[in-house]
């Protein structure tokens, strides 16, 4: 039954004559929730499978917020009720509240566990790990191949319906408050019995985003020319990593000369000296890079070029204010940069 269908009809058969008292008990919500951040990266050598074996790891965020307290039990579809069987290695989420304090975990069989969390935010962080980047990067599910024509005999033959990938919805412009899709589904390969096995088919949709409206947000007053100089500031910054050295360094002294207390300067300079590279972050990769390195000489003097760079940048930081901007409770608004 859908909530905009209006009234649901059921018909009941009895073999005799019988009293009843239909009775509906709603004990459970569920809530859909997407992940606001992915972030794919090799893991330490600990976790590394002898001998040199690299494992990855999928690490997903969620923001969710609760009215009052409730018992909440977490499921991932895909991935729970299934531990050896499943394509990846091992997958594992924890849930913090609005004070980064942990409050639940679990793994691939805590569908049945509910957890008691008080009313406000939390963040639940979702850990997938596997050997293969490209598994976790595509999302692909273990032996999945487009359905094509089969041959069924005698008895129940199943296939998989997966859902609509968020790009299709899109590019086909529907709505965000659109709540279901209808069309039909055939079976049959033969062109004349498709005309007359036809069957509907509804495919209910997760609500989208709410439609954003003015609300009157404060703006910022800076005037055009002030923009574009800050523009240009970033933009300068943004390049220095990619240029060669000494042009990453003119950049970097010009920047500083009409800014000279911008500290991401002084970090994106240090990005180019080291790059932070994924192959150079893997345990075994920046030891050998090291032992190939003929230069051993500019190398030192590099480090210490970003030892003097991170010190200026520690120097510059106001601590208190940073730990008191960690340390406030996260608005998660669309607007909540501006209002801050």
């Amino acid at each position: 039954m859908h909530s905009a269908n209006g009234i649901h009809r059921i018909d009941l058969t009895t073999l005799t004559t019988e009293e009843i008292q239909p009775l509906i008990q709603l004990k459970s919500a569920s809530m859909i929730l997407k992940p606001c951040e992915s972030k794919i990266s090799p893991l330490t050598s600990r976790d590394v499978i002898p001998p040199e074996r690299q494992i990855y790891h999928n690490l997903l965020t969620y923001n969710f917020h609760l009215m009052k307290m409730q018992e909440v039990s977490l499921h991932s579809p895909l991935l729970n009720d299934v531990l050896y069987e499943s394509e990846f290695e091992s997958q594992f989420w924890m849930v913090y509240d609005a004070n980064k304090m942990l409050s639940a975990c679990g793994d691939a069989h805590s569908i049945g566990n509910y957890h008691k969390l008080e009313k406000g935010d939390y963040v639940l962080r979702m850990q997938i790990r596997h050997e293969k980047k490209e598994l976790l990067e595509k999302g692909a599910v273990s032996l999945a191949k487009k359905c094509g024509t089969l041959q069924t005999s005698y008895g129940p033959r199943p296939i998989y319906i997966a859902p609509l990938a968020n790009e299709k919805i899109t590019k086909a412009g529907i709505p965000n408050q659109c709540s279901w899709l209808e069309g039909t589904i055939t079976y049959a390969k033969d062109e004349a019995a498709r005309k007359v096995d036809v069957h509907s088919f509804k495919y209910i949709l997760t609500e989208g985003p709410a439609v954003k409206k003015s609300n009157g947000s404060p703006k910022d007053n800076k005037n055009k020319i002030d923009e574009f100089k800050e523009g240009l500031r970033d933009y300068q910054v943004g390049m220095i990593p990619k240029l060669d050295v000494q042009k990453a360094e003119e950049v970097y002294k010009d920047v500083l000369s009409t800014y000279p207390n911008y500290l991401p300067a002084h970090i994106s300079f240090c990005q180019k000296l080291d790059p932070a590279e994924i192959k150079n972050q893997l345990p075994f990769t920046y030891k050998k890079s090291l032992a190939l390195n003929n230069d051993l000489v500019g190398a030192i003097c590099s480090f210490q070029r970003i030892v003097e760079l991170c010190d200026i940048v520690i120097t510059e930081t106001d601590a208190n204010a940073l730990l008191a901007y960690y340390g406030i409770k996260s608005d998660f608004r669309p607007d909540a940069a501006k209002i801050k």
